[in-house]
């Protein structure tokens, strides 16, 4: 189970919740944004506490630092202890102690995902602007498909315009395949850009070309000794980067550019695909240039 806080995020295991009257047990998990003044990023603890008295103490507790450093924070403790307001255990008790039995569902939000990333991105989700609720919410599974993604954003009301940072807050969350697809560039946005426009790269014995139109579309050819290569299909662009969405494939020589990372600086384009760099030059600006070749 997740709890989210703006200065702290808990997780507990709730196969350890034990309740007693008004005793509860628990193994926890606190985790911080940052390292605190010790170097520690996280804790973990098994705990009782009293729900009557408002007091708790521990039976095992370590902190862990960013360096990877374990450490034991506590012996067990032989007397019950007040808890303080606005902490992480006084959040914990309030939940554990709400509960009235165990039943499936009835701890809140479900954490399906190691507790160290689901902080992380509640941490990024709140910084995005996201309450801590729906932020728990989000952060408290991974996202394997775009329909899965696109239906629990909508639960958690997460509007349009705030989608793209929301996705990237959740970083490793989400998997390539359910991120929504890059925009198609429209015609005048393809044109604004500059970076439309013929670019070739030549060697000894190896041309290549890549053209850039104005209508949103490219086409891509190598050349070298018996080897034809070949890729058409959409080009987007944010800043310097340029992201070539091929269409499918329908001639033998077609290959797949979604991989490649191209850049660009100017008339220039440099080009990396499987480790290889290659750097193309811009030979026109290409403007009014549409139809195909």
């Amino acid at each position: 189970m997740i709890l989210a806080h703006e200065a702290y995020v808990v997780t507990f295991d709730a196969s350890t919740v034990v309740l007693d009257k008004s005793t509860r047990r628990a193994r926890t998990h606190i985790y911080l944004p940052a390292p605190d003044t010790e170097g520690y990023v996280s804790f973990d603890a098994s705990e009782e506490i009293d729900c009557e008295a408002g007091s708790y103490r521990y039976t095992h507790a370590v902190g862990r630092k960013a360096n990877g450093d374990i450490a034991p924070m506590v012996a067990e403790t032989p007397n019950l202890q007040p808890i303080v307001k606005d902490t992480p255990l006084s959040v914990l008790r309030d939940h554990l102690c709400a509960l009235a039995d165990l039943r499936q569902g009835t701890y809140g939000v479900m954490l399906q995902v190691p507790g160290a990333e689901a902080a992380r991105a509640v941490f990024k989700l709140l910084k995005v602007g996201l309450d801590a609720k729906p932020a728990a919410q989000l952060a408290s599974q991974g996202y394997a498909d775009a329909e899965a993604l696109s239906y629990n954003l909508d639960n958690a009301k997460v509007e349009p315009a705030r989608r793209a940072r929301v996705i990237e807050a959740l970083g490793p969350l989400v998997a390539e395949e359910a991120k929504p697809p890059p925009p198609i560039v429209p015609l005048a946005t393809a044109v604004a850009s500059g970076r439309a426009g013929q670019y070739f790269h030549r060697e000894m014995e190896l041309v290549a070309g890549l053209w850039l139109k104005v209508d949103g579309t490219f086409e891509y050819y190598l050349t070298v000794g018996s080897l034809d290569e070949t890729a058409r299909g959409r080009w987007t662009v944010d800043h310097n980067r340029i992201t070539l969405v091929p269409t499918a494939s329908t001639r033998r020589t077609d290959i797949d550019p979604a991989g490649w990372q191209v850049m660009s600086d100017a008339s220039i384009l440099t080009i990396v695909r499987e480790g290889h760099t290659m750097t193309f030059t811009r030979q026109n600006n290409a403007k009014g240039s549409s139809s195909g070749s």
